[in-house]
């Protein structure tokens, strides 16, 4: 089968490698399409954090897939053929020196039923492999890519502690940022403030759920955060990772705020100037939910995507063919689409 990968020396390559084996908790699965993310840059560029010290290259990359069941192994009882999985994977091919970031951007990978998993025998089970659900009919698997993208975005706002009520500032308008304002939308929080350093992102942070929109493009956005909401800023969402977001944040964050990184940053040190902060305010980083975290907003998306309240065509742009996959990723990393991209099979 073919499988997107990085190279040592960054380059993209699409490797021929030999089908996945699975075991008797296992599942074959034929991809029908994977998203691309944000973090894929950061391991093209291979300046992915310390935590991530198993990753060598080459890398095999997506870990945003949706497939669809093929072969079953004789324990499983979770999946059957027919059914669509969001999130399978690809396992590490050491004989092959391949390293894999879930390796879901691949024609073929595997899915793991906890129910009858032999510890003993396999290890516990790591990673995506604890959180791989049954798409529900209803949803398109294409378009079922998008979920996996909500409900890590969920996560994060579940660990933030966002409430009805809370006023919020959203850096970046781009697929992430969108998609706060989006949940914070449906939460009620009140004002939300998007900001983005190009114009053009106004109609769709408005369109999102943002009541207001300033461009941050200079230090004035500081001064107009703080003529709307006079008493600061409860909450900072960094949907870009620019470590300069948060010394600025001390300026408008008002006493006991909350400054929110979920973009990953190009630099991972900072200078922290406290100069002008608040007597109380918090730093919180979370920008890779842990697979346990993300089963009760898998419920609640599903829940919004059921209701009509989430739309997933509201976060995609553009779809494109598994064998355009290196020419895509090449105008991914030049920013070149404004939402969600999907690779199909």
């Amino acid at each position: 089968m073919k499988v997107f990968c990085v190279e040592k020396d960054k380059s993209l390559s699409v490797r021929d490698i030999p089908m996945p084996t699975y075991n008797e908790s296992q599942v074959l699965v034929k991809t029908v399409a994977c998203g691309v993310c944000g973090s894929d840059v950061k391991i093209m560029h291979q300046d992915l954090p310390a935590y991530y010290p198993w990753m060598t290259y080459p890398v095999m990359m997506g870990h945003e897939g949706v497939g669809q069941v093929v072969e079953v192994g004789s324990k499983v009882t979770k999946y059957k053929v027919g059914d669509y999985v969001l999130g399978a994977t690809n396992p590490q091919l050491p004989e092959l020196g391949l390293a894999s970031f879930a390796g879901g951007m691949a024609e073929y990978t595997i899915a793991t039923d906890p129910t009858n998993w032999d510890v003993e025998k396999y290890g516990p089970i790591r990673g995506y492999g604890r959180q791989q659900p049954v798409l529900p009919k209803w949803i398109d698997p294409v378009d079922g890519t998008m979920v996996f993208t909500l409900r890590e975005i969920l996560a994060a706002v579940y660990t933030f502690g966002m409430k009805v009520g809370n006023n919020v500032c959203v850096f970046g308008c781009g697929p992430v940022g969108l998609t706060f304002i989006k949940y914070f939308s449906l939460m009620g929080l009140s004002p939300i403030i998007a900001l983005d350093i190009i114009d053009s992102k106004k109609e769709e942070a408005l369109e999102a759920g943002a009541d207001y929109f300033i461009n941050s493009s200079d230090d004035s956005y500081i001064e107009k955060i703080k003529e709307i909401l006079p008493l600061g800023a409860e909450y900072m969402v960094d949907a870009v990772g620019v470590p300069d977001l948060i010394n600025k944040a001390m300026f408008y964050l008002q006493n006991t705020g909350k400054m929110c990184i979920y973009g990953v940053p190009a630099a991972h040190e900072m200078t922290l100037n406290w100069d002008h902060a608040p007597v109380n305010w918090q730093l919180l980083f979370q920008q890779d939910p842990i697979p346990d975290d993300v089963g009760l907003p898998y419920g609640q998306v599903l829940g919004w995507l059921k209701n009509g309240a989430l739309d997933l065509k509201d976060f995609i742009s553009d779809y494109f063919d598994f064998k355009d996959v290196i020419d895509i990723y090449k105008r991914f990393e030049k920013k070149e689409f404004s939402k969600k991209v999907i690779i199909k099979f």
